[in-house]
């Protein structure tokens, strides 16, 4: 067995830090996202597109500029990207840039923490906010400056320690419903990082220690659909918000997953319909979808390997994506100037 020592999350940080401008600029969307969640039903909604997992830099960096100019062009839609650099895996596989930052070499996850702290650094100080799902709680406190937006997924919606971490966090999160399509855990896990709690994290310096939290307000449920069934219909987001009782947050759409089966086909498929029923007064607060450079996947061993395409999920070209998006804020923006 091997053991290396890690640097700190202080030493990360201080090896590549924040402009005193990004910082600004990441509270101020953080409160700005912070009083959607208190606002259940708005013609304004958060799309979160971006790669189901980063594995290339320079790719990144292309995909985060060519986001940053597609919203400008955007009224009634806010982009966050999408910047996931740890993969769940239900067996063995792939974890992700953290893990294995080249693909064609083996795991170092020291390397991993010092290429993703540098990515997430360079997407903060080009101002594009950014959201990630956090697998392995022990490694939050080297971007928890950084973050706009956290996920907890669906394998570790019922994790308590997951839920404690997102009762820390000065930014909103979002749990998905399970594998199964159960989204009463997820409500569960929405009510217990609303609340205070006592457990062992990880000091700036590296220490173990007790950490106490506030309980975060600010969270939400993700409907991802499951293995058997899909819950992106009108139907089921009304359903699932009536669920949540007196939590009364609105509900992301995860329009990849068990909502569209992996099928970039489908996935278009059901941001439209989302798209179609968001001008009506429903509690949406938006849509995710996995979105890269170019369609489709591929294995990371391909012979013929192009770094523009997604070595996980299957995503959907910019082009496409582009297209999504200017249309769903068409409609939306027409709604709002007919009111």
């Amino acid at each position: 067995m091997t053991q290396n020592t890690l640097p700190s999350p202080h030493e990360i940080k201080a090896q590549f830090p924040l402009e005193p401008t990004s910082r600004v600029v990441i509270s101020r969307f953080r409160e700005k996202a912070k009083k959607r969640l208190i606002c259940p039903i708005s013609n304004q909604l958060y799309v979160f597109v971006g790669p189901c997992s980063i594995h290339e830099e320079k790719e990144t960096l292309e995909y985060a500029e060519r986001l940053k100019e597609l919203s400008k062009q955007l009224t009634s839609l806010t982009p966050v990207m999408r910047a996931y650099i740890e993969k769940p895996r239900t067996v063995v596989g792939y974890k992700g840039a953290l893990y294995q930052p080249d693909i064609k070499q083996k795991e170092n996850l020291k390397e991993g923490l010092v290429f993703t702290r540098a990515l997430f650094t360079k997407l903060a100080n080009m101002h594009i906010p950014i959201a990630t799902e956090f697998v392995d709680p022990y490694l939050t406190p080297y971007f928890d400056d950084i973050i706009s937006w956290g996920f907890i997924g669906a394998r570790t919606s019922s994790s308590q320690i997951h839920r404690q971490i997102a009762s820390s966090m000065d930014f909103p999160i979002g749990f998905k419903n399970t594998i199964d399509g159960n989204t009463g855990v997820a409500i569960d896990a929405m009510s217990a990082a609303s609340r205070p709690h006592a457990f062992f994290h990880i000091t700036d310096s590296g220490k173990l220690c007790e950490k106490a939290s506030n309980g975060n307000p600010s969270t939400h449920l993700v409907l991802r659909g499951s293995i058997n069934s899909s819950n992106y219909s009108k139907n089921s987001l009304l359903s699932a918000y009536d669920a949540q009782g007196s939590l009364q947050a609105p509900i992301l759409i995860d329009c990849s997953h068990g909502n569209s089966k992996k099928d970039i086909k489908k996935q278009r498929e059901v941001f439209l319909e989302v798209a179609e029923y968001s001008t009506e007064k429903v509690p949406l607060l938006g849509m995710m979808m996995e979105s890269y450079l170019e369609k489709g996947s591929q294995s990371p061993n391909d012979p013929l390997y192009n770094p523009r395409v997604s070595i996980t999920d299957p995503c959907l070209d910019f082009e496409t994506t582009q297209d999504l998006l200017k249309y769903a804020d068409k409609i939306l923006s027409y709604t709002k100037s007919s009111i």
